[in-house]
């Protein structure tokens, strides 16, 4: 027997969403790459690090934008509108890309970094979601703020290869 290939609505829609941002993420990326070496926004080499040639360090940004908007097509696209949890996500995502500008362009100490990554994870964990069953509110949060973190440091130690973070994002 032959399986309907018909797809639902929804399905679609998270196709067209999930298409959008990876296009933004291959459009933006050379723009933001001219900008970065307009303004100096450049990873120089050095010991620990395989490139040669300075490159360019905005492609979080590209991520970021394409991420934004693909999550934003695929809820107008269902109709959704923006959904109020949605409103703590993108304010713990523009604190952690924000910690990763800064932090790309003029270092940040471990302990800084720590807290404002930590600060980032609370405040899109404030949308809602997390587990919760059999831990509780505080102990999801601090399960799920340790997670996050740990994955946001783990993202920026693979940050060493030019373009393996976009790809791995």
């Amino acid at each position: 027997m032959i399986p309907d290939a018909t797809l639902s609505p929804s399905t679609w829609a998270a196709i067209a969403a999930c298409t959008s941002a990876v296009a933004a993420v291959l459009l933006t990326t050379p723009a933001l790459s001219r900008i970065a070496w307009a303004t100096g926004y450049l990873d120089h080499p050095e010991a620990r690090k395989l490139h040669i040639a300075a490159t360019p360090l905005l492609g979080g940004l590209g991520v970021a934008l394409g991420t934004a908007l693909g999550a934003n097509l695929g809820f107008w696209s269902l109709d959704m509108g923006l959904p109020g949890p949605a409103l703590w996500w993108m304010a713990g995502a523009l604190v952690a890309v924000g910690v990763g500008l800064i932090d790309d362009r003029f270092g940040m100490n471990p302990g800084t970094k720590l807290l404002f990554q930590t600060l980032a994870a609370w405040l899109f964990l404030q949308g809602g979601i997390y587990p919760q069953r059999y831990i509780g509110v505080y102990g999801g949060q601090a399960i799920s703020i340790i997670w996050m973190v740990g994955l946001m440091n783990a993202i920026n130690f693979l940050d060493n290869m030019d373009g393996i973070v976009g790809g791995v994002s």
